[in-house]
């Protein structure tokens, strides 16, 4: 997470807006997160059945989840 999978020309511009950012989120936002992400892994998640068999997704949910705590 956090690392992009292309730096070139292209993405200079985005690179540089991001690495100037030192805003950190409030922990409302945080909270919110950690529920969409549990909403997300849950049985009930329709987008959990439609990608439970991609690891990179499940791997995705893990490493947000292991972020945010």
């Amino acid at each position: 997470m956090g690392k992009g999978t292309q730096n070139d020309a292209y993405t200079e511009a985005v690179d540089a807006w991001g690495a100037a950012q030192t805003a950190k989120p409030d922990a409302s936002v945080i909270a919110n997160a950690k529920q969409v992400l549990k909403r997300l892994s849950s049985d009930d998640s329709e987008l959990m059945e439609l990608w439970e068999d991609d690891d990179d997704f499940i791997k995705s949910l893990d490493l947000l989840t292991k972020q945010l705590s």
